[in-house]
């Protein structure tokens, strides 16, 4: 009989961590009976369609109880169905991805005796996503809950370091890195993609195309790169610039009232030519990665941007400001540009290098293709939660039971 596998996740939608989770839980069919717990969207998030139809055949189960914003009421419905849950399928592995499903999902399954307790990191959400008192409020919650976890999965060294800083674990052994990864990047279908983005967007041979990808949240600073656009418009007004937005979010009116205010022309249709496009949300990223000349990203904070690693497969240079662990996810000066503080003159003039040089662009993306297809391989990471979980089993052998 195969072990039996339960990963619990706030939702499933495009972008973030279900894009690697999706994928993960359906390689690990072979050995694990696997089950996915998940809650509900938020109205401005999208189901990732393509990705389920790609990775058929999951079990996955949907609690409507279960929603991202804070209610005391459905929070607790969600504590309770999850630990139903837990108790009617009695799994041997509960793995944990996301903050509230974090804490719901450790404390049932260690209150139902589950032999395995995992969660892993995504974000990095210990600053600049919630105010002081709540940062520090959650930063408490985790030490204790660090404490009935089994491992901790980080994703990044740079994230590594700093859970082991900020939770104070007594064993090393307890925090594993285990890197994203990514196998739904079609290397052969490249100049499909890109050439049915020209005709799409109606973009020129000589258009340079910025791709900023993403939840359009405040986290991601958009200020920041609206501000960007406005500059990098200014500069470069003798060259046939695009900026295209794949993504969508609570920020996006926002968005679009401060270009109205710094009169910059914006269009939400695919075949409109103005400066700035708004794409929304795109099941099958790489339709739109594949256009782009260069991906920035802006945030206040990240744990391992999956933009920036997609982009780089697709042989995207990219440009990001250095915070949380950015990074992990990039050979400064090589596979992209790395800017040290969200300073918009030292961001514009990374972005300028370029837009100027295309045999730069030509360099970092060749190189960005290799990194991003050596350091997130799917494979990998795979292997490396099989090689987990089989050692976790072995040492909690229960009732003679092997799981080898």
């Amino acid at each position: 009989m195969k072990p039996r596998l339960l990963i619990i996740h706030n939702r499933l939608v495009v972008g973030g961590p279900a894009l690697d989770i999706i994928p993960l839980a359906w390689h690990l069919r072979d050995e694990f009976e696997v089950h996915i717990l998940y809650g509900r969207r938020e109205p401005d998030e999208t189901e990732p369609v393509y990705m389920l139809e790609k990775y058929h055949g999951l079990t996955l189960v949907n609690l409507g109880c279960l929603q991202r914003a804070p209610h005391p009421v459905r929070d607790a419905r969600a504590f309770l169905a999850i630990s139903r849950y837990i108790r009617n399928f009695r799994p041997d592995i509960v793995h944990t991805h996301g903050a509230k499903v974090g804490i719901f999902g450790r404390i049932a399954a260690r209150r139902a005796g589950v032999p395995l307790v995992i969660h892993t990191f995504h974000g990095h959400f210990f600053h600049s996503y919630f105010n002081s008192f709540l940062s520090r409020f959650l930063v408490s919650v985790e030490k204790r809950l660090a404490n009935i976890t089994d491992y901790i999965i980080a994703i990044s060294s740079t994230q590594k370091a700093d859970l082991e800083r900020i939770l104070g674990i007594g064993d090393p052994g307890k925090i594993k890195l285990i890197p994203l990864g990514v196998d739904y990047i079609d290397p052969s279908m490249k100049e499909h993609y890109r050439q049915a983005f020209k005709r799409t967007y109606r973009v020129t041979d000589d258009t340079i195309c910025i791709g900023f990808v993403g939840r359009l949240v405040p986290i991601k600073n958009p200020d920041f790169f609206i501000e960007a656009v406005a500059q990098l418009l200014q500069r470069y007004s003798n060259r046939h610039l695009r900026f295209v937005i794949a993504g969508d979010g609570v920020e996006k009116q926002r968005m679009m009232e401060r270009l109205r205010e710094k009169h910059i022309s914006f269009s939400s249709s695919a075949h409109d030519e103005a400066p700035v496009v708004f794409t929304g949300w795109v099941q099958n990223i790489q339709n739109v990665l594949e256009g782009m000349d260069i991906v920035v990203l802006t945030s206040y904070n990240e744990g391992t941007p999956m933009s920036l690693i997609e982009a780089q497969l697709c042989g995207i240079p990219v440009v990001a400001v250095d915070v949380g662990g950015v990074r992990d996810t990039m050979i400064a000066g090589e596979t992209g540009l790395l800017v040290p503080r969200h300073d918009v003159q030292l961001f514009c003039d990374a972005v300028g290098r370029l837009i100027e040089q295309a045999s730069l662009r030509k360099e970092m993306g060749a190189k960005a293709a290799a990194f991003a297809g050596a350091s997130f391989s799917k494979e990998k990471e795979i292997g490396s939660f099989r090689e987990l979980y089989r050692r976790a089993m072995r040492k909690r052998v229960d009732g003679g039971n092997n799981f080898n």
